[in-house]
């Protein structure tokens, strides 16, 4: 990988092919290289962020996510602030394109990320509601695990009442009858 970062040149990808690259980075952590090659894609990202996709912005968000908030901040807080809200405003316009695995694994990596607002939040009730009965056992414990953390916003959200109800009524249809599919991890993440 030291070969591969020495000679990595961000300008030469598309906005896409910068997400998938932050994506491979964090999946595989290598974030922290002399070289800073994972800080280095994401502002290669905020600069491109307005010609984002919505898969796209899933997964930057859930690279950010999957390194950490604590550690990206203790690089540049300021930059992943900067980033976090361009992804946002690139998001909610397109976040109904998103399958309901991008819904929950995005509303999961801003809440890890302690990037909470109404806005965002109710763009995920607008989009995730109508699409629950496709969830699969693993969106809904990182959507209830999003929601969770993220119960403030809630109490003002379009998460409250009928929203949350039927997460919660389709969530338990769904481990009704596909009971074998969940993982005592996900019952209690939706609990």
């Amino acid at each position: 990988l030291g070969a591969w970062a020495a000679h990595f040149d961000a300008r030469s990808l598309s906005p896409t092919q910068l997400s998938l690259v932050s994506a491979d980075l964090a999946k595989i952590r290598y974030v922290y290289d002399s070289r800073k090659t994972f800080l280095g894609v994401l502002g290669s990202v905020a600069d491109v962020a307005s010609s984002l996709g919505s898969l796209a912005v899933c997964h930057v968000v859930c690279a950010m996510a999957r390194v950490g908030s604590d550690r990206l901040a203790e690089q540049d807080h300021e930059t992943q602030r900067v980033l976090l809200h361009r992804l946002e405003a690139q998001l909610l316009p397109r976040a109904a394109e998103l399958l309901p695995q991008g819904i929950s694994a995005s509303a999961s990596a801003f809440a890890k990320l302690r990037h909470v607002s109404g806005d965002l939040f109710d763009c995920f009730a607008t989009v995730a509601v109508p699409r629950l009965a496709a969830f699969v056992p693993e969106d809904f414990a990182m959507l209830a695990s999003a929601l969770n953390a993220t119960h403030r916003v809630l109490e003002e959200s379009a998460w409250r009442g009928e929203p949350l109800r039927l997460l919660g009524h389709h969530a338990a249809e769904s481990l009704v009858i596909i009971n074998g599919a969940w993982s005592p991890r996900q019952v209690a993440e939706v609990l």
